[in-house]
């Protein structure tokens, strides 16, 4: 009787990980999100800075 409780127990959990999805191909993806994040956020702020010197200087002309 325990042994058939204990089944219908086992088959009721979670699956261990919801997404079947491959743990590196998750770690790839991640790291390549970060990568496109941080060069955009470099060229936002390298741009910024050039067009407010292009600013400050068309203002001392």
């Amino acid at each position: 009787m325990s042994f058939v409780r204990g089944n219908a127990y086992a088959r009721k959990r979670p699956p261990r990980h919801m997404f079947n999805v491959d743990p590196w191909l998750a770690v790839m993806i991640t790291a390549i999100l970060l990568f496109v994040l941080v060069v955009y956020l470099f060229l936002r702020r390298t741009l910024l800075a050039f067009a407010d010197g292009l600013r400050e200087g068309s203002r001392r002309d």
